[in-house]
């Protein structure tokens, strides 16, 4: 027979992760970004807690949300990443059901939580709350990565990023804001027009952009987080059999940075181009795609 568990069995395990989250340095009036693999999470979750069915399930994952919020605070902020890049193949994009690519947790919120807001850039939107939640949701950024988007957001203001059940540098987008802001030589500008449904059901062609890697460049991601260990003060710790991560995004952008400046060897592996050389003769690129059946904007 199929059951969801006790009310306090579920609170009492989601008081100790609460605990040890609160451990590793998240407080009350925190802006933190959140990013999560939920698949060992909830395995380990329906182990210990005896769910099997749906409700179970939903119910575990709203009390985490909850206690996320609860965590921050009246003061604070969630950020929740819900990045698709199908804009960028001429897929519309609806503000109420595109769905992220980059973490179950995220969707579910955006499916069954009123209590959320989105952000608008197509490829990088958030589902906010919070105290700057109206304020996120406010930015009108064409850029994804640009001085008026959350990215720059989180840098303008003392932001975490916690990380549930992942690695901290599979998650740790805000190192892309960090080469636009520091011109990246093996990036460029690309604007993506595509078809934009806002919350209101209106339907209309917009250009956005993206700060992209030259493809014609062979490099391979191998930042991790032995790195930012290193260099940003990661801080990691287990919880039930799964890995939590805390990181002060300050201390991201001033490690991303001295090592692109140096060659970026610790966060791409290349091997048919000089990034030092590639700032000293950098010339800006932009370049603008198209959707089929319109012209070029």
């Amino acid at each position: 027979m199929e059951f969801t568990m006790e009310v306090k069995v579920l609170n009492d395990y989601i008081a100790s992760i609460k605990e040890q989250i609160l451990s590793m340095g998240v407080q009350s009036g925190d802006i933190l970004y959140v990013s999560s693999d939920m698949a060992g999470i909830l395995k380990r979750a329906q182990i210990d807690l005896g769910f099997r069915d749906k409700e179970g399930r939903e119910q575990f994952l709203n009390a985490l949300i909850d206690m996320l919020k609860d965590m921050v605070g009246s003061e604070g902020t969630l950020l929740f990443p819900m990045y698709n890049w199908d804009f960028c193949k001429g897929v519309r994009f609806c503000m109420k059901t595109t769905r992220s690519k980059v973490g179950a947790l995220n969707n579910f919120i955006l499916e069954n939580r009123n209590d959320f807001k989105r952000t608008r850039h197509p490829l990088y939107s958030f589902m906010v709350a919070g105290k700057d939640a109206d304020y996120l949701c406010s930015l009108d950024n064409q850029e994804a990565f640009g001085p008026n988007s959350p990215f720059a957001y989180l840098d303008k203001r003392p932001s975490k990023q916690l990380a549930l059940g992942v690695d901290m540098a599979g998650g740790i987008t805000f190192f892309h804001y960090v080469e636009q802001l520091n011109n990246a030589p093996y990036r460029y500008h690309k604007i993506f027009i595509g078809e934009y449904e806002d919350l209101s059901g209106i339907t209309e062609i917009r250009a956005y952009s993206q700060y992209v890697r030259d493809l014609s460049i062979d490099y391979e991601y191998i930042l991790a987080d032995d790195f930012l260990k290193r260099k940003a003060g990661l801080v990691k710790k287990q919880i039930n059999g799964w890995q939590a991560s805390v990181i002060i995004l300050s201390d991201v952008k001033k490690a991303i940075t001295d090592n692109l400046l140096d060659g970026a060897e610790e966060i791409y592996r290349i091997k048919n181009y000089d990034v030092r050389a590639g700032f000293k003769n950098q010339v800006k690129r932009y370049d603008v795609g198209s959707l089929r059946g319109y012209d070029k904007v």
